[in-house]
């Protein structure tokens, strides 16, 4: 059986930590799990405390950014394989890590990516995110354009962060992009599987389209994937039309879009 360790980093989330740490607790395949506090003041360090299990690692302590905490996540962390999900965002289910560990094929594939829902700030799903081919055939595809990988359904070998580096402090939103970027210009492409693994909520830190599209941009040209400037360019565009049409258009565009295969 694969061991796997979930890292969640907080900082002060509120009353939005108690739908993280049910869902984590309610996991039915075994895993340790990691918390990295940034010096949280508000409610969320007491309700992370109170979920805690013996053989648990917390850490409550200021940090440099998301970077820096899943870092620190990583290197306390002793599971074979590792998934994030921060502080706000929830497993589909009891058996979210269970059934992406029995999808997994580990003699071919170093990570996987799940099926991932998006969901807005009432709980609603927008759309859930999943790739039609059960393993990547041109992996640079999902990393072309932006990114379209959700985190939190992503379960890596821990080997994988130790023989490629941890993630770029220098990227304040960027840093997953930038190591699927790593990764996949490594030639270390991902296996795809159908199993929902999480509940993205919408918001938070990633809920910048320009500032998302800028360091976007600096992962493709630290890793020489720049696209043609055109397309730059209209990436930009997008960017900007989607900060001013932010929470205008309803789900079914959104589907519409997955469905087009238009993830951006």
């Amino acid at each position: 059986m694969t061991s796997i360790s979930v890292i969640t980093i907080n900082r002060n989330t509120g009353h939005e930590i108690d739908r993280t740490c049910a869902s984590i607790r309610a996991q039915e395949h075994p895993f340790e799990w990691v918390v990295i506090d940034g010096g949280s003041t508000d409610r969320s360090v007491g309700v992370l405390r109170d979920h805690l299990r013996p053989g648990d690692i917390f850490v409550s302590e200021p940090d440099q950014g998301i970077a820096d905490a899943f870092n620190k996540g990583l290197a306390r962390c002793t599971g074979e394989a590792v998934i994030f999900l921060n502080a706000g965002d929830e497993f589909a289910g009891p058996d979210a890590l269970g059934g992406l560990v029995r999808s997994w094929d580990r003699s071919r594939w170093r990570w996987v990516i799940g099926a991932g829902a998006v969901v807005d700030t009432s709980g609603r799903t927008l759309f859930t995110r999943r790739f039609r081919s059960p393993t990547v055939i041109d992996a640079f595809s999902l990393v072309r354009y932006n990114c379209q990988i959700l985190h939190q359904s992503v379960l890596a070998e821990r080997s994988l962060f130790m023989d490629h580096g941890f993630f770029d402090v220098s990227f304040r939103l960027a840093m997953d992009y930038e190591l699927w970027i790593r990764w996949i210009s490594l030639g270390i492409a991902p296996q795809c599987s159908a199993h929902l693994v999480c509940r993205f909520h919408r918001g938070g830190a990633s809920g910048d389209p320009r500032r998302n599209f800028q360091e976007d941009a600096m992962a493709r040209v630290k890793h020489s994937r720049r696209n043609p400037l055109f397309i730059e360019l209209g990436l930009q565009f997008l960017a900007w039309v989607k900060t001013m049409i932010k929470g205008r258009y309803g789900r079914w565009l959104y589907r519409a879009k997955e469905r087009c295969g238009l993830r951006f």
